[in-house]
C-alpha cells in the first residue's frame, strides 16, 4: 500500500516498454495464482520456472508463492535432459517457460508470455485460502553443479526473510530515487534477493534488460542509478573502455584524470572530472 502508484517493473517488450506499478504486480500475481490453482495447482506442490527475467517472471513467482507453491526457477540455458531430471527430482506439477525455451517435457506447460492473457478476468485468488508458515519450502534453488550435476536447496520462506532483513539493514536504498537495471538471471538467489527483493521493499524500480546490447542504451533511457554485477561483467566493461581509449589515443590524459580522483577521494568531484566515462554510462549510475 505504501507504495501502491509507484512504477515497480519496466522491460521493453516488443515495440514497447511495459511498466507496471506495486499494484498492477500484485493484481497480475493474484490473477496468475487463480490460473494456476485453476491448473491443479496446490500448496506444496512445485512448479518449474524456466524463462529469461522478465516483469511476468515476477509476478509469476508471487503468483506461485500465494498459492504455497515451490517455485523451481531455472535458467534457460539448461539442457531437456537437466530439465527432465529436475522434474523427477521435483515431481513439479507444471512446467513455466519463457517463449524462447522451446523444451518439451511429460506435464502440463504454459508460457510465461502466455500468462497474463490466460488469467485476464479471473478473479483475484483469496490470500486467506492458504496458511504459510515460515518453515514452509518456497523454493528449490538449483546450484550451478560445478562438482557434477546441480543439486536442488530447499529455502524456506524464512530463510530467504532473515536473508532480506539482514540485507536490508546493510545495503540502503532509497526506493523513491533508485532505479536499478537488472542484467543478472533471476535463477540465482544473488540476482532475486539483492537485484529484486531489497529494492522491491524499498519502492524501488526496477528494469529489466531485453538484451545486452541495449544496456548501455537503458542506462541512459531510464536514467539507472544502480546495477547489481559479477566481477566478469567488469571485467568486460573494464576492457571496453580500454578499447575505446586506445582507439582515440586518450589513454594518457584518462590515467592523469584517474589519479587526480583518486587523490581527492571527493565523490562530486571525481563525477565532474571523468563525467564524459559517467556520461557514457547513463550519466546517472552510482552503484
Amino acid at each position: 500500500q505504501l507504495y501502491a502508484n509507484q512504477p515497480a517493473l519496466l522491460m521493453r517488450m516488443g515495440y514497447r516498454t511495459t511498466t507496471l506499478t506495486y499494484a498492477q504486480v500484485f493484481e497480475h500475481a493474484r490473477a496468475i495464482a487463480t490460473y494456476l490453482s485453476g491448473q491443479g495447482v496446490a500448496q506444496g506442490d512445485s512448479i518449474l520456472l524456466c524463462a529469461p527475467n522478465s516483469p511476468w517472471w515476477i509476478c509469476t513467482w508471487w503468483a506461485g508463492l500465494m498459492i504455497g507453491a515451490k517455485m523451481v526457477p531455472l535458467a534457460p540455458e539448461n539442457s531437456e535432459i537437466m530439465l527432465n531430471k529436475i522434474l523427477a527430482q521435483t515431481e513439479a506439477k507444471l512446467f513455466i517457460r519463457g517463449i524462447t525455451v522451446h523444451h518439451e517435457l511429460p506435464v502440463s506447460t504454459v508460457v510465461v508470455e502466455h500468462l497474463p492473457i490466460l488469467s485476464r478476468g479471473s478473479k483475484l485468488f483469496d490470500l486467506n485460502s492458504v496458511q504459510l508458515r515460515p518453515f514452509d519450502c518456497a523454493e528449490i534453488m538449483y546450484t550451478s553443479g560445478t562438482t557434477g550435476d546441480p543439486k536442488g536447496v530447499m529455502l524456506t520462506h524464512e530463510n530467504i526473510m532473515v536473508t532480506l532483513t539482514g540485507l536490508r539493514q546493510a545495503i540502503k536504498i532509497d526506493g523513491s530515487k533508485e532505479r536499478l537495471l537488472s542484467v543478472l538471471p533471476l535463477s540465482h538467489m544473488f540476482e532475486q534477493v539483492i537485484g529484486y527483493l531489497v529494492p522491491c521493499s524499498e519502492g524501488a524500480l526496477v528494469a529489466y534488460a531485453h538484451s545486452h546490447g541495449a544496456i548501455r542504451q537503458l542506462l541512459k533511457q531510464h536514467r539507472i542509478t544502480i546495477m547489481i554485477v559479477v566481477p566478469e561483467f567488469l571485467k568486460v566493461m573494464a576492457l571496453h573502455i580500454q578499447g575505446s581509449l586506445q582507439k582515440y589515443h586518450l589513454e594518457k590524459p584518462f590515467n592523469l584524470l584517474l589519479r587526480l580522483s583518486r587523490a581527492l577521494y571527493y565523490k562530486p568531484l571525481q563525477r565532474v572530472l571523468l563525467y564524459p566515462m559517467h556520461r557514457l554510462l547513463g550519466g546517472s549510475l552510482k552503484t
